[in-house]
């Protein structure tokens, strides 16, 4: 787009205004306040006080503007707000996400620094969350795949950035007709993949620009785990629902069955020592555990997969 803004910050949010009011305390106190940034806060029809919260917020940042989309789910706020952006560039944090010190400011930087020019950026994802939650789950199921900035080599090698913390050229968007509503969250119902099935499918179309993917451990974010979360059986559902889901992706079927068999090799030796209550210990016998719930959805959810997507096709075209 031709214009003097830089970036775009877009989140999307349904019914957690108390959490999105900490994660706009921390995103605005350090955004340039040189009009080369806005913030759009996509509100998917909550019933909470999001909008009251927004408003609050926007009296001291006029770059700050909130969005309201009716059609329920996350790919359609998503899409609201990269359409309704006027920078080159959108930034797409989670309602329940804190950034890191100097968040937008780095990505600014990269963008004006890196050459060639990134097409996606994306950064490392840590967890917080009550006092009760195990620091050996929240360790385990951080992202932080590279410790020092890197260009990407291909969706089969590298996978794809998580949408929690995520920054996509507008024109790409654009060109890929952005996420596709077949996947996400809709609601409160557990719903994946709509930024995975996005690069896979820039994968398949733009395979150079993939190459242009760039990761940096500079933009940190803080993702909250809701104590809710905090048990293997909604984590192990989660990882077979994403298993499920990944079918319809290139992923290498021999890295996968190795994932499986790992992971069955470390349950059956971590198992007998999980009594110990061992930080390393359960986070690896957790790791194995996902590892392998993760396997079983990709290898025997093919039908299941193809059911359900059909199934909320055809409820998209009735709407």
């Amino acid at each position: 787009m031709s214009n003097n803004k830089a970036l775009s910050v877009v989140i999307c949010t349904y019914d957690r205004s108390e959490l999105l009011q900490k994660t706009l305390f921390y995103l605005l106190k350090d955004a340039p306040r040189d009009g080369s940034v806005e913030v759009l806060v996509v509100d998917n029809n909550s019933s909470d006080d999001t909008k009251a919260v927004v408003a609050r917020h926007a009296q001291e940042c006029p770059f700050l503007r909130y969005l309201f989309e009716p059609l329920p789910g996350l790919t359609f706020a998503r899409n609201r707000g990269w359409k309704e952006s006027t920078a080159d560039f959108v930034a797409y944090l989670d309602d329940d996400a804190i950034p890191g010190k100097d968040w937008v400011r780095n990505i600014v930087s990269i963008i004006k620094r890196v050459h060639p020019q990134p097409c996606a950026i994306g950064g490392p994802i840590y967890l917080y969350s009550t006092p009760n939650v195990p620091a050996w789950m929240l360790d385990s199921l951080r992202f932080s795949p590279w410790d020092k900035e890197v260009f990407l080599r291909s969706f089969q090698k590298d996978g794809a950035f998580i949408g929690a913390n995520v920054v996509i050229k507008r024109s790409l968007l654009e060109n890929m007709n952005g996420f596709s509503p077949t996947y996400g969250m809709t609601g409160k119902k557990l719903g994946l993949g709509e930024e995975i099935e996005f690069f896979w499918r820039v994968s398949l179309t733009l395979p150079d620009i993939y190459k242009n993917f760039f990761y940096s451990p500079s933009l940190a974010v803080k993702h909250f785990l809701h104590p809710h979360r905090a048990n293997m059986r909604y984590w192990l559902r989660r990882e077979f629902i994403a298993g499920q889901i990944s079918m319809n992706f290139d992923l290498d079927r021999g890295q996968i069955l190795w994932h499986f068999f790992l992971g069955i090799a470390g349950i059956l030796f971590l198992a007998p020592l999980t009594f110990l209550n061992n930080y390393y210990i359960r986070r690896k016998f957790f790791t194995a555990l996902r590892w392998v719930s993760f396997s079983l959805g990709y290898l025997f959810g093919r039908n299941f997969v193809r059911k359900q997507l059909f199934e909320r096709e055809e409820t998209r075209t009735v709407q």
